[in-house]
């Protein structure tokens, strides 16, 4: 991920459907910590950011590490049984 909390360059950004409720009570946090709205929505994107990466990162392990559900003394060719079950006899 690029370095995102650079800081020097400022854009005005306009967001649609952002709830007011929420976004005044994420301001008051802001300003109770002495932080500009900016700074605390970015430090909010980035943390939500890597926690998608990580969710993501996790679930891909998580497949790589299945192990089968029926353990079998040998090893089964599990596409060739479906097959002739679904298809007949294979060849």
């Amino acid at each position: 991920m690029p370095d995102i909390q650079k800081k020097g360059r400022s854009d005005i950004l306009v967001v649609r459907k952002v709830n007011k409720k929420l976004y005044n009570k994420f301001r008051e946090r802001a300003l109770e910590e002495h932080r500009n709205v900016g700074d605390a929505l970015n430090q909010a994107m980035v943390e939500w950011l890597q926690k998608q990466d990580e969710r993501k990162r996790l679930h891909i392990e998580r497949i790589l590490n299945l192990n089968a559900i029926v353990k079998t003394k040998k090893p089964v060719k599990w596409s060739v049984e479906v097959d002739e079950t679904l298809y007949g006899e294979s060849t």
